[in-house]
């Protein structure tokens, strides 16, 4: 029922969320057919707006063997409101509730009110070993530019993968913009930008180990994983 679900909703919700395809048709092949293969896959984006995770998420669901996935998606605690649990809820999406840097810092809210990050790590790697989709921004929270790593998120979650034996899944690089823009405030472009086009290029999946050996080790993956995705993201966003 959730994969019907998931269709319809990725259907339905195209006016509000249009997207242009730029690149990468066969990369989101290969990454669909890693995942009929029992890959699950740990969707790294860059994120400039509210809508990114779920743009990302309306992508990989108009993929047929996409739709089956379980999907564990971080959603800031201060975001997560009643439309966003709903459509959780209709899509059957697991939500980790976290806290960001920015929330602590500009709202005043406490790390605790969300889900701490050995936990939600924890839960990531169960859901990639059952071959289910991971969405993670690696910059930690919306940021005006993609900048370069002040947290070692990426590393963290693959170090307990590595810790808990968990290897079937791979790394699938995804780019977001918009079209005829210059820079990328947040007060400009940080909300949902519901009926803009966004622009998508889908770098090639790699497997777990395939990327670590690329990285070169696990203190370098952070930086390795942004300069992935950096011909990824518009010009005006690097």
């Amino acid at each position: 029922m959730s994969a019907r679900v998931r269709g319809l909703l990725a259907k339905g919700l195209a006016p509000l969320l249009p997207a242009r395809l730029v690149d990468g048709e066969e990369h989101l092949a290969r990454a669909e057919a890693l995942a009929g293969a029992g890959y699950g896959l740990l969707v790294l984006m860059n994120h400039f707006s509210k809508r990114d995770g779920l743009q990302v998420l309306r992508l990989l669901y108009s993929r047929p063997l996409l739709q089956h996935r379980p999907t564990l998606v971080p959603v800031a605690s201060h975001l997560a409101g009643p439309a966003v649990q709903t459509l959780a809820r209709l899509g059957d999406v697991d939500l980790a509730l976290m806290t960001t840097p920015q929330a602590v810092a500009s709202l005043g809210l406490a790390p605790s009110t969300g889900e701490n990050a050995l936990a939600y790590a924890r839960r990531a790697v169960t859901t990639l070993a059952a071959g289910g989709i991971v969405p993670l921004a690696p910059q930690a929270g919306r940021q005006p530019t993609l900048g370069e790593p002040e947290m070692r998120v990426t590393s963290m979650l693959l170090a307990q993968a590595r810790r808990q034996r968990v290897a079937n899944f791979a790394l699938l690089f995804v780019g977001l913009g918009l079209p005829g823009v210059d820079a990328y405030p947040l007060a400009d472009v940080g909300g949902l930008n519901l009926g803009r086009t966004y622009l998508i290029e889908v770098g090639s999946p790699l497997p777990f180990e395939a990327a670590l050996a690329e990285a070169g080790t696990f203190r370098q993956l952070d930086p390795w994983v942004f300069a992935r995705l950096r011909p990824l993201v518009p010009a005006a966003y690097r």
